[in-house]
């Protein structure tokens, strides 16, 4: 039996993940603030997480960043520019985890109002 189209084709997560040498990223993106370029002094490799749209899978993400003891360089490109912010990987997993949790609390609640 063939598999279906879904299982073998992955779902877009809505982000990529990257490691990258920290020498060069001041190249790739420019838009990077010379006190950003500084908290990167220090790494030789950092993680680079790019954003492609606006809806993306937390829980994954999160998953994605376990075990990750690194400076990571997130970037999004929005309709006018691209936005580049450098931040511990631990504090994105953590936000990721903290989004995740609270859209399963809205989920839940919006359920129990259905159901009222």
């Amino acid at each position: 039996m063939k598999p279906s189209r879904a299982a073998r084709v992955p779902a877009p997560r809505g982000y990529r993940l990257g490691v990258e040498l920290a020498a060069a990223l001041p190249e790739r993106y420019p838009e990077l603030a010379p006190a950003e370029q500084a908290k990167l002094a220090e790494a030789a490799v950092v993680l680079v997480v790019e954003f492609s749209g606006r809806r993306f899978d937390t829980r994954q993400l999160a998953l994605d960043l376990r075990g990750r003891h690194m400076k990571a360089v997130v970037a999004r490109r929005s309709a006018k520019a691209r936005q580049v912010a450098v931040i511990d990987a631990q504090v994105l997993r953590e936000t990721a985890v903290e989004c995740d949790e609270s859209g399963r609390l809205l989920r839940l609640e919006r359920s129990l109002r259905g159901a009222s």
